[in-house]
């Protein structure tokens, strides 16, 4: 089997390697030793180099490989990144560098991981996204998510090269209004269910299909629109872990919501959500375990995605059964390397969370019985006063869990802010 592998790999050069450099292919970085020249043992497919001086932020290139195919990237020492030199299909030349000692071979379990990450990418629609193969990678802005630099070489500070690219995402449907003539079923339906989002999201990558190559997507099952929507989903998380992109971080959440958001396409895409379900788990066993119980990060994003896919999953009596089992796979993972279980009433919360900084909502009733008609009649037992001390008393108590730190820090900012007007403004 390894054999077949490296029988069917290509080479990848990468000369004049500077020492010190932090380097990376695929899901794997690597230790820089003297004299390396680069890697063999490539499968044939898309992948990505990536690298960074400590002078330079991370950056990298996506390209394909072929079989028996020689890929030779050179340093640019100028503009500190490397850039492609020359493709060479040449079986006598790989067979020959094959028995350079100084070529590191890319370990099979890495390959695995990649493809498990990124087996939904494409060249089109890398080439969608102002990422196209050999151009090379920086992370972006989060104001350049949807490409406020537009095609127009995305011109970045400090590089001059015009094959410099940042991701320019597809932008994502807004939230769309129920009509006048909505009942009120239809207008509940509008503000929870996100299917129309993702029909429309889809017909736009249905529309971007039509104007690309004909590809040979290896998902018969999958329309091309919901390839390029998974790849997509990929590309972005890959952006976020390998070169800590802000935009990539935001467009995977953005994503990841919607599809979590979908009651009636759980039902009708069951292939669709299949397929996200299981890359959404390999993504999160792929990332580090704190990076979504941390208070900065995206937990609240998560938890909350999650809760809606898992509580439409559980309240659902015909889901296609690959969909519940990558499902209930998903939900494992979640339980395991994050520490959240599921209790009545919420589906997910941490272990450690603390209970007291959780909001309570207090019935309008309970007060405003009191407060509105002086007329109603209180609780046999108790005068309309006492009823209304210990209602009042209650909720203050209960909402008193609110003055944490962060609301007394958010509280004082604005008494300082306040504090400063200028009263000779005021009228």
């Amino acid at each position: 089997m390894q054999q077949q592998r490296i029988a069917a790999s290509a080479v990848v050069l990468c000369l004049r390697t500077p020492p010190n450099i932090e380097l990376g292919f695929d899901w794997r970085t690597f230790e820089v030793p003297e004299h390396f020249e680069g890697f063999k043992g490539v499968s044939p497919g898309i992948h990505f180099l990536y690298f960074s001086t400590s002078n330079v932020m991370r950056s990298g290139i996506f390209f394909e490989a072929a079989s028996r195919q020689v890929i030779i990237f050179g340093w640019n020492s100028k503009e500190e990144f490397f850039q492609l030199v020359e493709i060479v299909d040449n079986t006598e030349l790989w067979h020959q560098l094959q028995y350079n000692v100084h070529l590191a071979i890319i370990p099979p379990e890495t390959d695995r991981e990649w493809k498990r990450q990124s087996n939904y990418l494409t060249k089109d629609l890398l080439q969608n996204l102002n990422l196209s193969i050999f151009s090379h990678v920086q992370p972006g802005q989060v104001d350049e998510l949807y490409g406020n630099l537009a095609n127009n070489g995305s011109v970045v500070p400090g590089y001059s090269l015009d094959n410099v690219r940042t991701p320019i995402f597809t932008p994502i449907p807004s939230e769309r209004r129920a009509n006048i003539h909505s009942t009120p079923e239809e207008i509940t339906k509008f503000n929870m269910d996100a299917t129309q989002r993702l029909e429309s999201l889809l017909e736009h990558y249905n529309y971007l299909t039509n104007s690309c190559a004909d590809v040979d997507y290896s998902d018969k099952h999958l329309s091309r629109g919901e390839y390029l929507l998974l790849g997509e989903q990929q590309v972005s998380f890959i952006l976020f872990m390998l070169l800590f992109s802000l935009p990539g971080l935001e467009q995977w959440k953005k994503l990841t919501d919607l599809l979590c958001s979908c009651d009636d396409m759980l039902r009708t895409h069951a292939h669709l959500f299949s397929v996200f379900t299981r890359n959404l788990r390999f993504q999160l066993e792929a990332a580090p375990c704190d990076l979504f119980t941390d208070e900065l990060s995206a937990d609240n994003f998560l938890r909350g995605a999650l809760e809606k896919l898992f509580d439409v999953a559980d309240e659902s009596t015909f889901l296609d059964a690959p969909l519940k089992r990558n499902i209930e796979k998903l939900k494992n993972v979640v339980i395991a390397n994050f520490g959240w279980c599921f209790r009545e009433g919420k589906t997910f919360f941490s272990m450690n969370d603390s209970l007291e900084d959780e909001p309570t909502y207090v019935p309008y009733e309970s007060c405003a019985i009191y407060l509105s008609d002086d007329s109603r009649v209180p609780p046999v037992g108790t005068s309309s006063t006492e009823s209304l001390s210990k209602t009042m008393s209650r909720a203050v108590n209960e909402v008193r869990s609110l003055e944490s730190s962060e609301f007394q820090f958010r509280k004082q900012s604005l008494q300082n802010a306040l504090d400063s007007v200028n009263p000779d403004i005021l009228p």
